[in-house]
């Protein structure tokens, strides 16, 4: 079974969002949410070489990597924006 690596990484993303308190500016969320969505990005594209798999489906080799990589840094980074809009409408 293919773990959803995209997923994982857009509820972490959400939970990142949503449990840093207090209301943030968008560029401060972005520029937080690339520097973490760079970490987690390269490790997953570090497990998927070493596997032998693509974390984000896309085919294998560098290329695929990269584009792994890209995608999983927007998706972590469009998870922290969807975490801060719950977290301002819960409260």
């Amino acid at each position: 079974m293919a773990i959803p690596w995209g997923l994982v990484a857009l509820v972490v993303g959400a939970a990142y969002g949503y449990f840093n308190k207090g209301k943030q500016d968008k560029s401060e969320i972005f520029k937080t949410g690339v520097v973490w969505g760079l970490i987690i990005a390269a490790v997953l594209a570090i497990l998927s070489g070493l596997t032998g798999t693509s974390a984000m489906g896309v085919g294998s080799g560098f290329v695929s990597m990269v584009l792994g990589f890209v995608i999983t840094l927007a998706l972590f980074v469009g998870g922290i924006f969807l975490g801060d809009v719950l977290e301002r409408s819960t409260s």
